[in-house]
């Protein structure tokens, strides 16, 4: 989420979906529960709720990656089991709940009638110096591994989203600092060498833990996202491909990679990555549900499309100093029951967010913009050059198709 959006089988109406929206505000405003201080492995849900017995940490390795689990695509359907699946996602962030009341939300979203939670891991609330002992230990607050567990436990599936650059309105785009201080003038996000080197070091420390964790081997992790919204920023093919490759050497091979960007052509011809990546886009109320996930089939090979909106915008951010943003829920609700009735009511969805959580200390991210007169944004010569060869790219993609 990055800028601002454009001004189960069988038929969902609108009220369903209303119904849903409705409970996503419920959610929201729940207060926590009384027992602050509890332990996560310790929490209970509320009356009804499922049981929250928590496996241990090792528990979910155990089941060898060859195993009959599978989460695939298969005529522009996800395949789980070798059966058609359609996700019903939220998107709830761990460094943003406390851990006492992991539990409480994750339940809170089960109730809502999801099957999945989407996250994100941002690097420098886990590796705030440089090198080896920069990294913080993956425990409390920080223990990615427990969350994705405790999801696991109440039947909620998991899609990663580990960054490099995650934005999330969180300090930095998830970026530590550091890097500015080992080299002002190094361009981030990119395929530099010191860059990656960073990056891939950061990975070997976070990626190994959770990779015990995905779907082919007993756990709830489904798919990995490459990059962020990367089409609004840069376009370097080498870079995604860098960033897919390690992935699948920590994570394995038969692990569902995903980029995203919004649904128009110039941030997909330049965030996708074409054969080596699942295309998916994201958007808010009011857009054109049918166009959006046409354009996403096109950046797609033939039967491998599922329609799926990564980040549906139930709400928005709000900068310091500005109005509370405002969303209005017949809009929110209206084009959640196009999502749901798209592709013959089979097309998933991610809600963003389900759960929004507290910004603590100094973590809130911001957005700056470099502007030249009257308004204008214009990119320098690289970026033209990037942009006009992902158009390139895609037309010919297109071309193919036809």
């Amino acid at each position: 989420m990055a800028r601002a959006p454009p001004g189960a089988a069988g038929c969902v109406t609108l009220g369903a979906a209303m119904a849903l929206c409705v409970a996503s505000a419920i959610f929201l405003a729940a207060a926590p529960p009384r027992r602050w201080q509890r332990g996560v492995q310790d929490a209970q849900p509320a009356a009804g709720g499922p049981s929250l017995h928590i496996a241990p940490a090792g528990a979910l390795s155990t089941i060898s990656s060859n195993s009959s689990r599978s989460f695939t695509i298969s005529n522009d359907r996800f395949m789980k089991d070798g059966v058609p699946f359609r996700l019903l996602s939220g998107s709830l962030h761990y460094n943003r709940i406390p851990p006492d009341l992991w539990a409480d939300r994750l339940s809170r979203a089960r109730a809502l009638g999801l099957n999945a939670v989407q996250l994100y891991v941002p690097w420098n609330w886990h590796q705030p110096q440089p090198g080896p002992q920069g990294v913080l230990p993956f425990e409390g607050w920080r223990d990615v591994a427990g969350f994705i567990r405790t999801a696991g436990e109440m039947g909620l599936l998991v899609l990663l989203r580990p960054g490099p650059y995650i934005c999330a309105e969180w300090e930095f785009g998830g970026l530590p600092a550091w890097l500015l201080q080992q080299d002002p003038a190094m361009p981030l996000r990119s395929g530099h060498p010191a860059f990656l080197a960073a990056a891939d070091a950061w990975w070997g420390a976070l990626l190994p833990q959770l990779a015990p964790l995905t779907y082919e081997r007993g756990g709830p992790i489904i798919m990995v996202q490459v990059e962020n919204e990367y089409g609004y920023y840069g376009g370097s093919k080498p870079y995604l491909r860098h960033l897919a490759d390690l992935i699948r050497q920590h994570m394995g091979q038969q692990v569902l990679l995903y980029t995203v960007d919004g649904a128009s052509v110039l941030p997909l011809a330049m965030g996708s990555l074409p054969g080596g990546a699942l295309t998916t886009v994201d958007f808010g109320p009011t857009t054109d549900v049918d166009k959006a996930f046409a354009l996403q089939k096109s950046f797609n090979p033939p039967g491998k499309s599922p329609p799926f909106c990564v980040e549906y915008y139930t709400g928005w951010l709000t900068h310091w100093g500005e109005r509370m943003a405002h969303s209005e829920a017949a809009d929110v609700a209206r084009t959640l029951a196009d999502i749901l009735a798209a592709a013959n009511n089979t097309a998933s969805v991610n809600l963003y967010m389900a759960a929004g959580g507290t910004n603590f200390g100094p973590w809130a991210g911001a957005n700056v913009f470099q502007k030249l007169a009257h308004g204008q944004q214009l990119p320098g010569p690289e970026q033209w050059r990037l942009q006009q060869a992902a158009l390139r790219q895609q037309q010919q993609q297109q071309q193919q198709q036809q």
